[in-house]
């Protein structure tokens, strides 16, 4: 008899790069359990969070390529082993993190190795065998730039921060000037959406940029203009850009670590 462990899910939601799912056996649910996305398997191809390219060309290309005999296939495979390896890089840094004693900046959470699971969705069911991580669910998630006064910014800041420290941060400016990435637990900002995370400097220095993060301003700005928000987004902005930039970043990069002999 298999020792690995075995689960009942049934999908809640999804993103670009992973489906999240909650335990049908647990009474309370208060766990979500996150595997790999697979758009044209587990859930349609042309469901509206897959995964498109950036920039004109590659849009262009992307979809006349799934327009051919076989070709939405062919994507949906290199889609869903695209998926996988981020799924096996993210679930390394996150045991990277916890191992530098920084686990309290996260969602409480485990990764689940080799494990077995039938997946539910939309009444079909599939069967999944692999990692899975299984994260303490959030009692608030921000879902776009609200609340503001709801945290300490300062807190965001100290993540950020001690992240860089021990070698790991963001791939995307949304992680940098949104609170997409963040939730509220027990009224502390914790770490919930952690699929963007890396160990190559040279990808947040990118989005740590003046143009992109000025891009991404205007972005959210005109949004929260859109939805006639009162939040103190300039405020909140000109607190952010003082302590994340690319200054901050190359004086605390890998900080913690000793290199003497």
């Amino acid at each position: 008899m298999s020792d690995r462990a075995q689960f009942r899910l049934t999908l809640l939601a999804t993103g670009t790069w992973q489906h999240v799912f909650v335990n049908e056996d647990e009474a309370e649910q208060l766990w979500v359990y996150k595997l790999p996305a697979a758009f044209g398997y587990v859930l349609p191809f042309a469901h509206p969070q897959r995964f498109r390219p950036a920039g004109l060309s590659a849009q262009v290309c992307a979809a006349l390529g799934t327009r051919l005999p076989c070709g939405a296939k062919l994507y949906a495979a290199h889609l869903r082993r695209t998926s996988r390896q981020k799924f096996a890089r993210m679930l390394v840094l996150i045991e990277q993190i916890k191992r530098h004693g920084l686990a309290d900046i996260m969602l409480p959470c485990e990764v689940l190795r080799d494990a077995d699971a039938r997946l539910e969705v939309a009444g079909a069911t599939f069967a999944y065998r692999g990692d899975i991580l299984r994260q303490r669910r959030a009692d608030y998630l921000f879902e776009q730039s609200e609340n503001l006064r709801s945290f300490e910014w300062r807190e965001i800041v100290a993540a950020h921060h001690r992240l860089w420290r021990c070698g790991v941060t963001f791939s995307t400016t949304t992680a940098v000037l949104e609170l997409k990435n963040w939730a509220l637990l027990d009224g502390r900002l914790q770490l919930f959406d952690t699929s963007s995370l890396t160990s190559d400097p040279r990808r947040v220095r990118r989005v740590l940029g003046e143009a992109e993060l000025d891009r991404r301003e205007r972005s959210i700005a005109r949004k929260a203009v859109e939805r006639k928000t009162s939040e103190p987004l300039v405020e909140l902005f000109r607190f952010i850009r003082r302590e994340l930039n690319r200054d901050k970043l190359d004086q605390l990069w890998r900080a913690d670590f000793d290199f003497k002999h």
